[in-house]
């Protein structure tokens, strides 16, 4: 999901007093103006306001702190800091666990580019394999040793029977592929969501975390609910890094800075690059400790260590296509 920026913008009120108190500091000279000025300027002034908090909004500017103000439909939230407890025990602050990859059991990377779901055998397998192999020529599966010459439809027929048997991860699959309309598949965003769902019962996390984005934003045919968002975050939050990011999202647009820190913390150590950029915002803001993004840093380069090999190295070299940080 696109990083959420908090908006150090003016609610209405303040807009309204502040003009206010411009004209009363120069009140001799607003009179002399022409009746049309003084109509109009009230409403320019507005309308500038209006404009500026957008811009901010679109440039995605971080400023803790501060009011929300957005058009008259959208949720206005207040930022007030302060101190948020952090329990110990609360099961959303542990450590994340990668998966491994079948083929070299080297942990893989959180990079989309870095790994492939392969629907012949149900595996997702590492750019570095998957490289190793169209490096000697090879058009098998490294895994099962498919052909990897199939036509499109045949690969599809594969994703099929993969969802057919319950393969939590065909189904996620199927569903971005309803959400965006590619390979064949039909643009359904209420069947992206339904597969989704049943995605995440199954136990796939980031199906649970596409559904969570839906709320957040207000997409896919759903109405923007930051509640939801965080339920479906949660639920995703025990194996994947980007739910841990999103939950900090939602904590930081609520003041709770102890706690987006540590989401953003742990995140950070499984290779969330912009969760480590979102520490060092806060941090540079006066908002984070210093030892705050030291910690998180040291787990960012923990993480590129342990998922670190020459043959993923070699793929990343060879196109972005195999990036994997």
């Amino acid at each position: 999901m696109g990083s959420e920026a908090l908006v150090p913008v003016f609610p209405i009120s303040m807009c309204i007093v502040t003009f206010i108190g411009l004209i009363l500091l120069n009140i001799d000279n607003f009179l002399r103006q022409p009746f049309w000025t003084l109509v109009t300027l009230p409403f320019v002034w507005l309308m500038t306001m209006k404009l500026v908090c957008l811009l901010i909004k679109k440039m995605g500017w971080t400023m803790p702190g501060g009011f929300i103000f957005l058009s008259s439909g959208d949720e206005v939230i207040s930022w007030s800091l302060k101190t948020d407890t952090i329990s110990d025990t609360d099961p959303l602050f542990n450590p994340l666990q990668l998966e491994d990859c079948e083929i070299c059991f080297l942990s893989l990377p959180f990079l989309v580019s870095g790994k492939q779901y392969k629907s012949c055998c149900g595996k997702v397998l590492c750019s570095g394999c998957m490289y190793a192999v169209k490096k000697n020529g090879g058009k098998l599966c490294p895994f099962c040793r498919t052909s990897s010459t199939l036509s499109r439809e045949k690969k599809v027929d594969l994703l099929k029977k993969r969802v057919d048997v319950n393969d939590a991860a065909a189904i996620y699959v199927q569903g971005c592929h309803h959400d965006s309309g590619e390979y064949g598949f039909q643009q359904d965003c209420a069947k992206a969501l339904s597969l989704w769902h049943r995605a995440g019962k199954l136990g796939c996390s980031g199906a649970y975390t596409n559904i969570g984005n839906a709320y957040f934003k207000g997409e896919l045919g759903v109405e923007r609910n930051m509640r939801k968002a965080k339920q479906y975050y949660e639920l995703a939050a025990m194996e994947c890094p980007s739910a841990r990011h999103n939950l900090g999202l939602c904590e930081e647009l609520v003041g709770n800075v102890n706690r987006a820190v540590k989401y953003f913390t742990i995140a950070a150590g499984c290779g969330h690059g912009d969760s480590l950029k979102r520490i060092r915002n806060i941090y540079l803001f006066g908002y984070a400790t210093k030892v705050d993004y030291e910690k998180a840093l040291r787990a960012y380069q923990k993480y590129l260590i342990e998922i670190r090999s020459d043959q993923r190295d070699q793929a990343a070299a060879f196109s972005d296509d195999y990036r994997y940080y």
